[in-house]
């Protein structure tokens, strides 16, 4: 799946109440890192990088919600690319 869709697909499940709900993650935090991704528009491989790279971050800040809300997203663009066959496991 390409990141983009994947992003946008995202948001508009998040903005109909259809997102997986997990009290640790805030679907505010999940909307601002999507918005963030779209506009990025990231390959397969740079998506769970910056993923990563944006959990490892707002970690440093104590923002733990957004760090959430990145590592919650890692792990459904992981699950979903697996699905799809796609690479979405790399490291």
């Amino acid at each position: 799946m390409d990141p983009r869709t994947f992003c946008e697909q995202a948001l508009d499940d998040l903005r109909r109440g259809q997102a997986p709900q997990s009290p640790e993650v805030g679907s505010q935090q999940v909307e601002v890192v999507l918005i963030h991704l779209v506009a990025q528009t990231p390959s397969e491989q740079e998506f769970s990088t910056q993923l990563k790279l944006m959990a490892e971050s707002a970690e440093r800040m104590n923002r733990p919600a957004l760090a959430a809300a990145a590592r919650a997203l890692l792990s459904d663009w992981k699950a979903k690319s697996a699905a799809l066959g796609g690479s979405g496991s790399s490291s």
